[in-house]
């Protein structure tokens, strides 16, 4: 679907959503280095074409800012990871959106409902979860555009979750960016600035049209 070019091929396209969908699922495993993680974020950076230095990140501060940002966010704070909590335009808009994922997910074979609570990591309650949305782009963009899903081509399924995210990403990256804290959570800010370019990127070469 995406062809080649500065967004990529599609098995290429598809880890990428893949690593964004990991990295909103929780921060990654003792195991990744900081060094591969910033290789990554510089990567993708590149790809789509966002300029300017920015701070290294640290794994670890991954981890910290997930926990303190998703699982014990404050209750006054506007911030979430469902997307239709910032989306969802009318009445009725957002329940629509989480049914339909629901059949997506279910059509795709793609489990988004997890047998147990791991510490550290989300537990999504309904699919419009952005980690969820990410794992379900990465099987969406490896069909054929035409492939039909749930009485709808694979091309108009990458067109709908790729609006939700990009709504999604700008509100979640002005939220952390605005946050007044001694420490700001510049990974996870990098984190959505990062993925809101490559959605969009890959929204517009790839999919410009939802038919």
């Amino acid at each position: 679907m995406a062809g080649k070019g500065v967004i990529g091929e599609r098995a290429a396209v598809s880890e990428i959503f893949l690593f964004f969908s990991a990295l909103f699922d929780g921060p990654p495993p003792a195991s990744v280095t900081a060094r591969r993680i910033n290789e990554i974020f510089d990567d993708l950076r590149h790809a789509v074409g966002l300029t300017g230095a920015r701070e290294a990140i640290d794994p670890r501060d991954l981890a910290e800012d997930y926990e303190s940002l998703f699982l014990i966010p404050d209750p006054a704070s506007p911030l979430s990871l469902y997307s239709t909590q910032y989306c969802a335009d009318k009445a009725g808009a957002g329940e629509d959106f989480v049914m339909d994922v629901t059949i997506l997910a279910a059509s795709l074979q793609v489990p988004w409902r997890k047998q147990e609570f791991v510490p550290g990591r989300s537990y999504p309650v309904t699919p419009d979860h952005v980690s969820v949305e990410f794992a379900l782009l990465s099987v969406l963009v490896q069909l054929e555009p035409s492939a039909d899903i749930a009485g709808r081509s694979a091309r108009a399924w990458v067109y709908r979750l790729s609006e939700e995210l990009i709504c999604a990403l700008w509100h979640i990256e002005r939220i952390l960016r605005g946050l007044k804290r001694s420490r700001r959570p510049r990974a996870y800010e990098e984190l959505s600035a990062v993925a809101l370019s490559y959605v969009t990127a890959y929204r517009d070469l790839a999919v410009p049209t939802p038919h």
